[in-house]
């Protein structure tokens, strides 16, 4: 019987030591320890519900290693940009529109996803992302 995973807990001193290693932080190296906190926090429930999450995934008092660095990764993309904030463009509910020879269509399918692809790859085999298929539950924007 498989057990009910720990807290996915990152801390900022884990994270600083995994972005020591790794090119282009400016965004993380330059925030202050506030935003860092609050987008670790983020990130952890954001990882820990996206997934369904395998065996291996974590032990009983902790997760394993590319899902906490899975975390750091998602925290960075957070601190980059916002993906639950749709471009103003499509709020105001334009789809498409031209100028001279120059045309372009706008689509909500066209914004940055909530799990960043770096993290997904992390934590690979150890989880499968949670597309909202499957008989789960599928947030739905008016006017979609």
């Amino acid at each position: 019987m498989m057990t009910d995973p720990p807290e996915l807990t990152v801390t900022p001193e884990f994270a600083a030591e995994y972005f020591a290693n790794r090119l282009h932080t400016d965004v993380w190296d330059t925030a202050v320890e506030s935003d860092r906190v609050k987008s670790l926090a983020w990130a952890s429930v954001v990882i820990r519900s996206a997934f369904f999450w395998n065996a291996g995934a974590w032990t009983e008092s902790e997760w394993a290693e590319p899902v906490r660095f899975a975390v750091c990764e998602e925290a960075l993309w957070l601190l980059k940009l916002d993906p639950t904030e749709y471009p103003a463009i499509l709020t105001k509910g334009l789809v498409s529109g031209s100028a001279g020879s120059i045309s372009g269509t706008f689509s909500r399918e066209m914004t940055a996803p909530l799990v960043c692809p770096a993290a997904e790859s992390l934590i690979g085999e150890l989880g499968t992302l949670n597309d909202g298929s499957a008989g789960t539950l599928k947030c739905t924007m008016l006017g979609e």
